[in-house]
């Protein structure tokens, strides 16, 4: 009987956060639905379409052609258009059921290792509404982050348990396998940093308890694990490594007196539990021009919330030496914020090619310095103290999970990448942060409930705040989007206006069209983003298939400084020489070609217009 009601409780409390989870989701990114496509959407969903009718026999030589950044994005944009043929609402729809889904998928995670409903229940509301989970719902493409999340937290469950030895045998490792390459398909620039995990949880272990046996069973999860890997980096280095060359170009930033660089990842680990318009409001006026007044606004805002944060968590959670540890972290944190100041401005006495530093990034940095601090102050404790501190472990891990994903993350993305609170790089670093805030809620919960029992409610009140400081940033940026051109209803109707006025592009035809651009000047992406760059791509469908045929476009004001400088002529013919689009039998290239007048298509974009002005271009040309 006792089990039965167990069970049902389970069921409704797993019923009541999904419905939760759901709600706040929609509430929160009703907006992102009415997006259309970004220039990415457009090229990886022409590419799988270009494919043909048997897109997955092309699979090896897809891969070969994109490498392992986009292959998956090709035929994840394929999955969406099986489902539904070119359908922007649909698209993002399903977009947002796999975030909710991820999100979800979080609550059997932090059930396994933390045995503690509450926090379970906290890291997944806390994941869900989080203002950093949100960037790849502006790119279709995107998508598939969520479903590698999904398998990954599946992966660390299994893992997890055959660890403890709860599940024991090769079905289980051959389980463990297939959900580690899993999660790592489905989005493997996003998901890689899983890859150093398993090594570091081993060499912990075996530090922890050294034992033969314990050797010998992480040897076996390792080479189950990673067996493919080093043939496919013996055989084909870059289908595992990719670009690996991101490291490089940061240290010769480095050497260059760009010290701020090694910044980035500190900060981006600030820019998961802080949205960008609230710094100022919680840490103060931020003043950099000296260090004597640096120093001074540290002193304020900075070190008062972080030792609020640091005292609170002494107080709640540390078992032993509290007083000690909130000395040790506060000391440290105080040196590393000072630290941050001449590595930002103060270029180490190398001065040639340094690029000026951003001050307001500073924010973001400082409060990811006390992340990493304050992570590593309480590993220490942990490991000393509190062994068998379910709660107290996972803040850490929490910590380390952020950093590894971030900083990774980081290290391989395209030299000067920065991070935003709302930025696609931070998705899965943002777990780390979610369990981090909910193991402290947790632990001043426990502290207060049987001491200040009518007061157990304020931690709570906390998810409030951040409910609301996120659904400011995410409203605000999806919002933004839609104005600035990346909704659907704007992209077809200029989608449709360039059909019109090219209603003579026939299957076939080459042509270059030149648009005048000097009177969209205040309509953000939506000219360039969402019809320019786009169209070479849109126009080659018919009725949702690829058609053959050539397109060029270029676009620049009415000065037409490139546009003068294609003229050329052939065979006495004066034309316009210039890169395009084409399809042959189905395949595409990227071709340079000569265009006669005949070829030759010229418009004024104005309120959405599309005015032809093609006999005024040539006259100026002079190439009638």
């Amino acid at each position: 009987m006792n089990k039965t009601i167990k069970l049902v409780q389970n069921t409704v409390l797993l019923a009541l956060l999904i419905v939760t989870v759901a709600i706040s989701n929609y509430y929160l990114l009703s907006d992102s639905l009415t997006l259309g496509f970004k220039p990415d959407d457009w090229i990886l969903y022409f590419s799988y379409k270009a494919l043909g009718t048997n897109p997955l026999s092309q699979i090896v030589s897809v891969w070969a052609e994109r490498g392992i950044y986009t292959t998956y994005q090709v035929y994840y944009m394929g999955f969406l258009d099986s489902l539904f043929g070119l359908n922007y609402y649909s698209f993002h729809f399903v977009n947002l059921i796999f975030k909710i889904v991820a999100t979800i998928s979080l609550y059997p995670l932090i059930l396994v290792l933390s045995k503690n409903k509450l926090l379970a229940v906290l890291s997944v509301i806390l994941f869900a509404i989080s203002h950093s989970t949100v960037g790849p719902l502006e790119l279709v493409v995107k998508g598939s982050d969520y479903l590698a999340i999904i398998w990954m937290n599946l992966f660390l469950i299994v893992y997890y348990l055959i660890i403890v030895d709860k599940l024991v045998g090769l079905k289980y490792h051959l389980l463990l396998f297939i959900l580690f390459i899993l999660s790592l398909a489905f989005s493997p620039i996003r998901i890689f940093p899983l890859i150093v995990i398993p090594p570091m949880v081993e060499i912990f272990l075996i530090l922890k308890h050294f034992d033969w046996t314990a050797i010998k069973k992480s040897f076996i999860r390792l080479v189950v694990l990673y067996w493919p890997f080093i043939v496919l980096i013996l055989y084909s280095p870059i289908s595992v490594l990719g670009n690996a060359g991101g490291p490089f170009g940061v240290f010769e930033q480095v050497s260059k007196g760009n010290w701020f660089y090694v910044l980035a990842p500190i900060s981006g680990i600030g820019y998961t539990f802080i949205a960008n318009d609230y710094w100022g409001k919680i840490f103060g006026l931020l003043i950099t021009d000296n260090f004597k007044n640096y120093l001074y606004f540290l002193s304020g805002g900075p070190t008062i919330i972080c030792g609020a944060l640091t005292a609170a968590v002494a107080w709640s959670r540390i078992p032993k030496r509290k007083l000690l540890f909130f000395i040790l972290t506060t000391a440290l944190n105080f040196i590393l914020q000072i630290l941050f100041f001449f590595i930002a401005f103060h270029h180490l006495g190398i001065t040639s090619s340094n690029v000026n530093y951003d001050p307001s990034n500073l924010y973001s940095v400082i409060f990811g310095g006390y992340i990493v601090v304050s992570g590593f102050m309480v590993f220490l404790n942990w490991l000393k103290w509190g062994g068998s501190d379910r709660v107290l472990a996972l803040l850490w891990i929490g910590s380390v999970f952020l950093f590894i994903f971030t900083f990774l993350t980081w290290v391989f993305a395209p030299l000067g990448t920065g991070f935003s609170s709302t930025s696609y790089y931070l998705v899965v670093a943002s777990i780390g942060s979610s369990l981090m805030i909910a193991t402290f809620l947790v632990s001043i919960y426990e502290k207060i409930k049987h001491r200040l029992k009518l007061l157990a409610f304020l931690p709570f009140l906390i998810i409030i705040l951040i409910f609301g400081m996120s659904s400011h940033e995410i409203r605000q940026r999806f919002s933004s989007l839609n104005k600035d051109g990346r909704g659907a209803v704007g992209q077809i109707i200029m989608q449709e206006e360039a059909r019109r006025v090219l209603k003579d592009y026939k299957v076939g035809d080459l042509i270059l069209v030149y648009f005048d651009t000097s009177d969209i000047s205040g309509n953000g992406q939506f000219y360039s983003e969402g019809f320019l760059t786009s169209l070479p791509f849109f126009m080659h469908f018919r009725d949702n298939k690829i058609v053959d045929g050539c397109i060029g476009v270029i676009f620049e004001d009415s000065n037409m400084v490139e546009l003068r400088k294609l003229v050329q002529a052939q065979n006495g013919i004066k034309g316009f020489n210039y890169p395009s689009l084409c399809i042959t039998e189905g395949k595409s290239s990227l071709r340079t070609l000569f265009f006669t007048q005949d070829h030759f298509y010229a418009f004024k974009i104005k309120d959405r217009k599309l005015i032809d002005i093609k006999e005024s271009v040539l006259n100026q040309l002079h190439v009638k």
